[in-house]
């Protein structure tokens, strides 16, 4: 993870902040058992600064359905979603707006 940080590309929301890494899927090599080498991966992190642990699981399940929703995992990419303190008050609406930015800009380059 530490090589999203120092590598990857910061997009930013009103909601969500997220890190893309474009992968290198030759170098790596894919977990036993997968066929599709180079599927992408997402991880989304909700800090303690969010509050309760309860409001963080719930901003964690907003952010992976709105990520499913939008097509996530890509192929090739590396994504982390970090919550922000405005998702905790968003509709689900804003959020997968959100997404979608995110989703464009990573297009865009």
């Amino acid at each position: 993870m530490a090589l999203l940080f120092e590598r990857g590309r910061r997009i930013n929301t009103a909601s969500i902040l997220a890190l893309v890494l474009e992968t290198d899927n030759s170098l790596s090599s894919p977990p036993s058992g997968s066929q599709n080498k180079t599927s992408g991966r997402i991880a989304v992190v909700a800090g303690k600064r969010l509050g309760s642990a309860p409001q963080r699981s719930t901003a964690k399940r907003k952010i992976r359905e709105a990520a499913r929703l939008a097509g996530f995992p890509r192929q090739g990419f590396d994504i982390v979603f970090v919550a922000r303190d405005a998702l905790l008050s968003a509709e689900f609406s804003k959020i997968r707006k959100d997404m979608d930015t995110i989703a464009a800009r990573m297009e865009k380059k």
